[in-house]
């Protein structure tokens, strides 16, 4: 026992208060430099990269760091320190490879077909991101024809959240009321598509799929008599099953197809005037004769169908 308080009294002899005073100085300037520079790496990285854990410090009541456990806080920040540069160099690589295959997505979005990058990937801050798709749907897939669309802007907030806002700030009229509008029209729906007198058979939609694949085996065979048949009655086809569904809804004051409706019969008396043989003018005089009475026909019948 006795040995022991010697040599505590010893090692607090050995130490002077002017000694530990600077040594705790240093410290702390140490640990105040690590603080900064930790915080330096992690506010210049996008998007900001985890910061290391902290190792956890033993269990106890408050005190004053004695100088053992200010360097062991020392090290630990120097360790975290490392850690977050090691970060942020593994980022920037991830970031820099982001923006090369950007690059190479512009000059052949072909070899990237369904490749998706957002601006975080890039390091830079907003919604917007960059996506290989094929032009026209399907007629891209089956020509090869890809293309990079950039989409921007961040998503609206929902109906729900801009309703609750506004009811907050909604106050008490003070102002004498006024009678109502009448209301507006609103954007037809497509279930209150009037229905075909077959439903729910599907037979528009079998028409033009069955039009459509007779066009593709008639472009396919087109230098025959045979392939060029197939490709007029594909064509037929698709134009019988677009013009029952805009005749449907025209006359059932459900949305207005004036223009396509009025085109048709213009289009059809102008194509057989031309395969019988009928000058040019003489063509274009019927059709556009056509034209405008089948136009004022069927704008009168929408106004009677919404009236």
């Amino acid at each position: 026992m006795r040995s022991r308080l010697a040599l505590t009294m010893f090692v607090v002899e050995s130490i002077a208060p002017a000694d530990a005073l600077a040594a705790r100085r240093s410290l702390r300037a140490q640990i105040a430099r690590l603080e900064g520079e930790l915080a330096t790496i992690l506010a210049s990285t996008y998007p900001p990269v985890a910061p290391p854990p902290a190792r956890a410090g033993a269990p106890g009541r408050p005190h004053l760091l004695d100088l053992a456990e200010l360097e062991r806080a020392r090290d630990d920040l120097a360790g975290r320190v490392t850690a977050a540069h090691h970060a942020r160099e593994r980022q920037s690589a991830r970031q820099s490879q982001a923006r090369a295959l950007l690059l190479d997505m512009l000059e052949n979005p072909l070899a990237h077909k369904g490749t998706r990058i957002r601006n975080a990937d890039l390091g830079l801050p907003g919604c917007t991101s960059y996506r290989v798709l094929p032009r026209l749907g399907p007629v891209g897939v089956l020509t090869g024809w890809w293309r990079v669309k950039v989409s921007s802007g961040c998503p609206l907030p929902s109906a729900a959240n801009v309703s609750r806002r506004n009811r907050k700030r909604r106050t008490r009229p003070t102002a004498p009321a006024v009678p109502p509008r009448p209301p507006r029209r609103t954007r037809p729906r497509l279930e209150d598509r009037p229905k075909a007198p077959w439903h729910p058979v599907p037979l528009v939609e079998i028409a033009v799929f069955v039009g459509l694949v007779l066009i593709v085996v008639g472009l396919i065979t087109s230098d025959s008599r045979r392939g060029r048949t197939l490709l007029l009655l594909g064509l037929a086809l698709g134009s019988l099953g677009g013009l029952d569904t805009t005749l449907r809804e025209h006359f059932a004051g459900h949305r207005s197809h004036t223009l396509v409706l009025a085109l048709a019969p213009a289009v059809a008396i102008a194509a057989a005037l031309a395969v019988a043989g009928a000058p040019v003018p003489l063509v274009l005089i019927v059709a556009v004769a056509v034209f405008g009475a089948a136009f004022t026909l069927l704008r009168g019948a929408w106004r009677r169908a919404t009236a």
